[in-house]
């Protein structure tokens, strides 16, 4: 039994090591971003959470008003004040933050675009805009 194992792991190494690969490791090409994106792409196994807490400084306050604005959930109106996405942005502000920040391709319902928007708003003292207390 031992010398069938022995051989079925040799014939294992030297199958795998002569056939091709199949499962490459994937590189990101840095001229495909531009000024505007964000400055990391979110990993396909990275819950938007952990995400928010890697490349935020701010992560804990994001967190706790998108909780409490949406319950991280994408939803319009949530409060009945006609605000929209998980950090349940008025139209209008979110347009200002498209405006300031050239990121016209933004979006309320991206919630990757919703983090950076919100970084932005708070680091420009725009804490007020929303009404929840507490964060």
């Amino acid at each position: 039994m031992r010398v069938f194992l022995g051989t079925a792991a040799v014939l294992l190494a030297v199958t795998l090591s002569s056939s091709p690969i199949y499962a490459e490791e994937q590189t990101f090409d840095q001229s495909l971003m531009t000024a505007d994106a964000p400055d990391a792409v979110p990993d396909v196994d990275e819950s938007p959470g952990d995400y928010l807490y890697a490349h935020y400084a701010n992560a804990a306050q994001i967190d706790c008003l998108i909780s409490r604005e949406s319950r991280w959930r994408d939803v319009d109106n949530a409060q009945g004040s006609g605000a929209v996405g998980y950090g349940q942005y008025m139209p209008a502000t979110w347009q200002r933050y498209q405006s300031e920040s050239g990121r016209w391709d933004a979006s309320p319902h991206d919630i990757y675009d919703v983090f950076a928007a919100m970084d932005w708003d708070l680091a420009h003292g725009r804490r007020a805009q929303w009404t929840s207390r507490g964060c």
